[in-house]
């Protein structure tokens, strides 16, 4: 069943995913990395502020939806409340700061920057209920939808010279019309009367740490550009920000589609008090993660340079090879922590430690940072976000035993590993003595991981493909 969701959820995601990617190619081919490198710096201030300000309310409503006592029709009617109230409250502030700071965007692209932030927020809200329901159909079209509506709508505004701009209007537009479409369905029952001002209270208990948690993350993974922005200039950050997010992107989504497609099960059976159900659920989905994020993350270690050039433009491939190892090291050690370490805290609701845990993360950080970028540049960086995200992991899995302790499937993470170095000699023979085609190399990857898992019957996977197969030939008889 655990391949099964995973599966599910993996192609709802890998298909937004794949669209994202192509976006990412794209625009490093038709910008310069200096608006490359603004679009990503006002992502990153886009994405610190919904954390700041909306996120909790996201991981609120997942966490709370399968919840003892809780009416969904208060839940949804609180939690939409909720958003518009902070909308409210935040628009005359940002109003203040633009008016307060002199920046090089004009008052357009900064409005737009808020308008995105609001729709962007809301509809990362609305994908957790189909999420919390299961429903990865339902979630693959929507996030397809905006994925593919970004990218065509993105390069049509380029074309029509529409600058920066065209890029932010394209993901507003992009992220508005599923949300429009799908809205009656899934907020039919919402209404005042059902808004609950208790429920608002835990809800913001349970989320006020989050937020700052989340904050504290997004400045771990964004500080490096701000840092390299500063020290060294809008260029190198659309240089380093290119291979951060090809990498750390394709990683974080196929890890997501593992989180999707367990975590509601694991809040299920952990409310329900079925400590044996949520203990088993926990160990598949440390080894699901592993499993599906391994073969990626071989590629990026051994095969950097050819996915370099199939993926990034030009004038961006001369620094990724050096760099896109570490940062998929880096990202997957994140994967781990944020997918796996951090449940204990989430279905406990102690949320402050994962906030304490995060101060100390981007503290640690910013020193790096500022230490490594000057001599080291944009290796600096990377190298800085590889030590923090190691010592954060570190630090959260000793502090998660005190909390709820979690099973560690040993004996299936060292077959893992195991699995995953032999393949990766395969790999590195293949592409320095053989071929070096990128589609070959992927193909044998992943053909040989399956037949891995197969002979090492990981998450019973054995029995699961016989049992098809046996249904199959049933089938055609």
């Amino acid at each position: 069943m655990i391949i099964k969701k995973s599966l599910a959820f993996l192609l709802a995601r890998g298909v937004p995913g794949l669209i994202n990617l192509l976006t990412i190619s794209a625009y490093t081919r038709l910008v310069s990395p200096e608006i490359y490198g603004q679009y990503s710096f006002s992502l990153a201030f886009i994405t610190l502020a919904m954390t700041i300000c909306f996120q909790w309310l996201q991981f609120s409503l997942l966490r709370f939806y399968h919840g003892k006592d809780i009416d969904q029709r208060s839940l949804l009617s609180t939690i939409l409340f909720a958003f518009v109230l902070l909308s409210c409250t935040i628009l005359p502030i940002f109003i203040y700061i633009i008016q307060l700071i002199q920046t090089d965007f004009t008052n357009t692209v900064l409005s737009y920057v808020f308008l995105l932030s609001l729709i962007l927020s809301f509809f990362n809200i609305h994908l957790q209920i189909p999420v919390a329901n299961g429903w990865s159909i339902a979630y693959g079209i929507q996030s397809s939808v905006k994925s593919a509506l970004g990218l065509l709508l993105g390069i049509l505004f380029i074309y029509l010279d529409y600058g920066l701009s065209g890029l932010f209007l394209a993901l507003i537009i992009a992220h508005l019309l599923p949300v429009v479409w799908s809205f009656s369905k899934y907020w039919q029952q919402i209404s005042w009367r059902f808004i609950d001002k208790n429920l608002l209270k835990s809800l913001f208990i349970y989320g006020l740490p989050l937020s700052g948690t989340l904050m504290m993350n997004m400045m771990i993974n964004n500080s490096d550009r701000i840092m390299l922005s500063w020290l060294k200039g809008n260029e190198y950050t659309g240089w380093y920000s290119a291979v951060y997010d090809l990498t750390n992107f394709s990683l974080i989504t196929i890890m997501m589609a593992v989180n999707l497609a367990i975590y509601p099960l694991i809040i299920k059976t952990y409310e329900n008090n079925d400590n044996d159900s949520t203990r088993l659920l926990l160990k598949q989905n440390l080894v699901a993660l592993m499993l599906i994020s391994l073969p990626l993350l071989l590629m990026f270690l051994i095969l950097p340079h050819q996915l370099s050039e199939l993926l990034l433009g030009q004038q961006f491939r001369e620094v990724s090879s050096d760099i896109m190892p570490i940062i998929g090291i880096a990202t997957f050690i994140w994967g781990i922590k944020a997918f796996y370490f951090d449940l204990p805290f989430l279905l406990s609701h102690k949320t402050l430690s994962l906030l304490i845990i995060g101060v100390l993360g981007m503290v640690l950080n910013i020193i790096l940072n500022y230490v490594l970028i000057p001599p080291y540049r944009i290796a600096g960086a990377a190298y800085a976000t590889l030590i923090t995200t190691s010592m954060v992991l570190l630090i959260t899995s000793i502090w998660s035993r005190i909390v709820f302790p979690l099973p560690l499937p040993l004996r299936e993470v060292l077959k893992i590993f195991a699995m995953g170095f032999i393949i990766a000699l395969l790999l590195w023979a293949g592409n320095r003595l053989y071929f070096s085609n990128i589609l070959i190399n992927s193909i044998a990857t992943i053909a040989l991981f399956t037949l891995g898992v197969y002979i090492l019957n990981l998450l019973n996977f054995r029995q699961q493909i016989c049992e098809h197969i046996a249904l199959f030939l049933k089938l055609k008889k």
